[in-house]
């Protein structure tokens, strides 16, 4: 019984991204389903998604501040939930909202008309809430990737312009090389450590003696392993001198 509690607890504690997550798919399916219809105006219909995105991300609001838990650690320690956390995506989905609002006259001056730009924002969305609650290299790297191809595609959505199309190209061959980083780097904390458990690495390197000038097996894997994702880190935020 008390471990079908903690079940529900998880996911009760996890709501927000599970209905982001499930709209997803629903809006996906409308936007097909409106599609093979043919009965509509395409920038009036990408507006209409673009109000109901802005009313979830309200409804989003107001779970964050409704918040029956603020401490926990959930998904066995995949996640975690604590006010930062909370403070965090708060802020997110606000300046989502800001993002939806000021790009209305774009979207409908540039003619991007295709349901699938707000589902995409969704799901980016959805990857940077997952993101700030990850407690484990492996929630890190799935949250940090969701978001990331997410922003591929919305780089280059434009398909007429050789820019977008550009940016997009040039956003995705970054990202994979910023990834491959990022996994060598876990690659070799977690041979270290035996764990990708961002408590656990933090404990296990409290243990072990880290000194820049005196390199022994353990500290110089840390070391490395630890400059590889702060490599992978500036890249994906385009840091100078990344940014070249």
């Amino acid at each position: 019984m008390v471990f079908i509690n903690y079940i529900q607890l998880d996911y009760i504690s996890f709501f927000l991204e599970i209905f982001l997550f499930v709209l997803s798919i629903v809006l996906l399916m409308v936007g097909v389903f409106l599609v093979s219809l043919r009965q509509y105006k395409y920038v009036n219909f990408v507006k209409e998604f673009q109000y109901i995105l802005i009313l979830i991300f309200i409804f989003g609001l107001f779970l964050l501040y409704e918040a029956p838990v603020t401490n926990l650690i959930i998904f066995n320690n995949l996640l975690s939930i604590d006010p930062l956390v909370l403070s965090v995506k708060f802020i997110l989905l606000l300046t989502a909202i800001c993002c939806l609002i000021i790009s209305f006259n774009y979207v409908e001056n540039e003619k991007l008309n295709l349901f699938e730009y707000n589902v995409l924002i969704i799901l980016s969305v959805l990857g940077l809430l997952c993101f700030v609650s990850a407690n484990d290299f492996v929630s890190f790297y799935l949250a940090l990737e969701l978001q990331s191809l997410s922003f591929y595609i919305l780089a280059a959505f434009k398909k007429d312009s050789a820019f977008s199309t550009e940016s997009g190209l040039k956003y995705f061959i970054v990202g994979a090389l910023s990834s491959g980083f990022l996994l060598f780097g876990i690659s070799l904390i977690y041979g270290v450590v035996g764990s990708t458990n961002f408590e656990v690495i933090v404990k296990s390197m409290a243990l072990i003696d880290i000194n820049l000038f005196s390199f022994n097996d353990f500290s110089g894997r840390i070391i490395v392993g630890s400059a590889f994702i702060l490599i992978s880190i500036l890249f994906k935020l385009t840091a100078a001198p990344f940014h070249m």
